[in-house]
């Protein structure tokens, strides 16, 4: 059976998040918006 509730609000863990923040930031991204973007895209740069 699946989760129909959307994803708003959903809590992650406190280590992936800045993780993914550190590993962003390595990779060249600054501000939020490039951050998710990064994030989202699964792609570097």
């Amino acid at each position: 059976m699946t989760d129909g509730r959307s994803d708003q609000g959903r809590d992650h863990p406190v280590t992936a998040v800045l993780a993914l923040a550190a590993a962003a930031t390595v990779a060249g991204m600054t501000g939020y918006r490039a951050i998710t973007g990064w994030r989202s895209s699964g792609r570097e740069g």
